[in-house]
C-alpha cells in the first residue's frame, strides 16, 4: 500500500491562524482534494507534502489551496451558494496577496518556490468559472494563455535548471515520453494559417499561430504514438505555456484564427476531462462558445471540434482527432 503522511511540523505552529472554516477546507485539503489535480502519484504526493508545508509559510499560497479546496467542494455540492462565497472570498485573498508577495519576492527564499507553485495552481482556482455567467465574457482556456505567462516570468526570475532543484519540481515537466514519431497538423489549420492575405492584420501574427500549431501538433503525435496515457494528459495540459505574448494578446482580442486553434486544444481537453474534476465541463461550453464568436464564415474550420462536442465515447473523439 502506498502510504503518504500530512507534514505536522508545518500544520501546528500555524493552527492558531486559521478560521474554522480554513480548517475545514485544510481537512478537505488534505483528505479528498490533493490527489484530484494532477496526474501521477508524484505529482500528487507534491501537493500534499511539501506544498502544504510551502502554504504555512506563505499566505497567498495558503489562501489558494483553500480555495481550490473550497472549489472542489463547491463541484460535489453544485447548489450551495454559502460554498460559491467562500471559494469566491478565498480567490480575492489569494489573487491579492500574491500580487503584493511578488513586488517583494526574495530570489533566495522559499518565497519564490511558493510563488512558482502558486502560479500553476492559480489556473485550477481560476479556470472553473466557465459555471458561472456568459462564456464569452472571458474564456477559461483564454485565462490559461494569461495564467502561464505569468508562471514563465516567475520562471525567468531564476531559471528553469533552478526549477528543477525545487521540491515542486514534478509538476512543471511538459512530457514524459519523448516523441520518436514526426508530430502532424491538421490540414484545415495548416490552410488557417496559409491563406493569409498580406493585407490582413493576422499576418503579422503568422509566427505566433505557427509555433501554436507546431505545439498543438505534439499532442497529435502523442496520441498516435502512444494512445491515451499520462503523457498526452501532461502535454495536453501545459500546451498553453507554448503561447508566445502576442498570441495571447490576439487570443484576448477573439480574433478567429487563434480562437479556432485554441478549439482544437479544447479537444484534447475533453479527452482527458474525465479524469480531472476541474476540466469536466469546460470543453463543450467553450467550443460551443468560440463557435458562436466567430461566426458563420469560419464554421468549416471548426467542424472536428462542433463534433466533438455531440459526443462523450473516448473512441469517437479520437476518431475525430485521427481523421
Amino acid at each position: 500500500m502506498d502510504l503518504v503522511t500530512v507534514p505536522r511540523n508545518a500544520l501546528i505552529p500555524a493552527i492558531g491562524n486559521l478560521s474554522l472554516t480554513d480548517l475545514r477546507m485544510m481537512h478537505h485539503w488534505s483528505t479528498a482534494t490533493w490527489d484530484k489535480l494532477t496526474i501521477g502519484p508524484e505529482n500528487s504526493k507534491v501537493l500534499l507534502n511539501h506544498v502544504t508545508s510551502l502554504a504555512f509559510e506563505s499566505d497567498f499560497l495558503l489562501n489558494c489551496i483553500l480555495g481550490i479546496s473550497s472549489l472542489h467542494k463547491e463541484h460535489l455540492l453544485p447548489d450551495s451558494q454559502a460554498q460559491k462565497n467562500q471559494t469566491a472570498i478565498y480567490r480575492v485573498k489569494a489573487l491579492n496577496g500574491f500580487r503584493e508577495a511578488l513586488a517583494r519576492i526574495s530570489l533566495d527564499s522559499l518565497n519564490w518556490e511558493a510563488a512558482l507553485i502558486m502560479a500553476i495552481l492559480i489556473i485550477i482556482l481560476c479556470s472553473k468559472d466557465y459555471d458561472r455567467g456568459e462564456v464569452e465574457d472571458e474564456l477559461s482556456i483564454i485565462k490559461w494563455l494569461v495564467l502561464y505567462r505569468g508562471v514563465s516570468s516567475i520562471i525567468s526570475m531564476k531559471s528553469y535548471t533552478e526549477v528543477l532543484a525545487t521540491g515542486v519540481h514534478p509538476i512543471f515537466r511538459c512530457e514524459l515520453v519523448p516523441l520518436t514519431i514526426t508530430p502532424a497538423t491538421p490540414r484545415s489549420l495548416l490552410r488557417l494559417v496559409e491563406n493569409i492575405d498580406i493585407l490582413d492584420p493576422d499576418f503579422e501574427c503568422r509566427s505566433s499561430y505557427c509555433g501554436m500549431l507546431n505545439a498543438l501538433s505534439t499532442l497529435y503525435g502523442s496520441l498516435k504514438q502512444n494512445g491515451l496515457c499520462d503523457d498526452l494528459f501532461i502535454r495536453t495540459i501545459t500546451l498553453a505555456s507554448h503561447g508566445s505574448q502576442q498570441f495571447c494578446v490576439v487570443s484576448r482580442e477573439k480574433r478567429p484564427r487563434p480562437l479556432i486553434i485554441l478549439a482544437h486544444l479544447l479537444i484534447f481537453i475533453k479527452l482527458i476531462s474525465n479524469r480531472l474534476w476541474w476540466l469536466k465541463g469546460m470543453s463543450d461550453k467553450e467550443i460551443t462558445a468560440i463557435a458562436r464568436i466567430v461566426g458563420p464564415e469560419w464554421l468549416s474550420y471548426l467542424e472536428v471540434p462542433i463534433a466533438a462536442t455531440k459526443t462523450t465515447d473516448k473512441a469517437e473523439i479520437v476518431k475525430l482527432l485521427m481523421s
